[in-house]
């Protein structure tokens, strides 16, 4: 086989490979899971605690703040969260060294299991509290 026959063949088993990969969100959805959005997840976080599976604890009061504690650092953070026109939580951090933005929240009906997709590119396990717990 020449060169260009050889790089072909990679690059087409590499297409291949790739076609059968499947995003955590994907697999998510093929579990039950579905998106929260609109009112039905701000019901869920507005007045409430949540609880990340890295340790974190921020409380979302009512009124578009939130606050609380990273479980990576132990360091207190604040900042406005909203539901945007897309019907997800939008977080803005008064802490330069998080990234503020939008996250898409996955629920599944039946485990009551939660998964947070972040704006800083990964999933966390999330619980909610009723109320403020921690006192935040």
């Amino acid at each position: 086989m020449g060169n260009g026959i050889k790089k072909l063949t990679l690059f087409g088993l590499l297409l291949l490979s790739l076609a059968g990969c499947k995003t955590f969100e994907q697999t998510l959805m093929e579990k039950g899971y579905r998106e929260l959005k609109g009112e039905e997840l701000k019901n869920m976080i507005s007045g409430n605690t949540e609880e990340s599976s890295t340790g974190s604890f921020y409380f979302h009061s009512a009124d578009g703040k939130f606050s609380g504690v990273s479980g990576s650092n132990g360091r207190q953070n604040s900042g406005t969260w909203k539901i945007n026109e897309n019907g997800r939580i939008c977080r803005n951090w008064n802490n330069p060294y998080v990234p503020s933005g939008c996250s898409t929240i996955y629920y599944d009906d039946k485990t009551k299991d939660i998964q947070w997709y972040d704006t800083d590119g990964l999933w966390y396990g999330t619980k909610f509290h009723p109320g403020n717990p921690k006192k935040y």
